[in-house]
């Protein structure tokens, strides 16, 4: 699969309790491949995201579940620190 511009992979990652309070329509994932996203953004392979689950496209890769989320879709990232 080719993803195009402006897109982004996304693996989604368990949630941890405590550290945010998420509506049933939140997700947290962390991002596998990016795709030319714009210019004033700065994502990066292993960045954790906030994302909507109604803005993205879940699929699957055999047992692996990934998210196609568009980069004007994405919430915010999550710095740890």
């Amino acid at each position: 699969m080719k993803l195009l511009n402006g897109f982004l992979l996304v693996e989604p990652v368990e949630k941890r309790s405590g550290v945010l309070e998420l509506s049933n329509d939140e997700d947290i994932g962390k991002i596998v491949y990016v795709v030319n996203c714009e210019e004033d953004t700065s994502y990066s392979p292993g960045d954790k995201l906030l994302i909507t689950r109604y803005y993205c496209a879940p699929i699957k890769d055999g047992e692996k579940a990934y998210h196609i989320v568009k980069d004007e879709d994405v919430v915010g990232v999550i710095c740890e620190e």
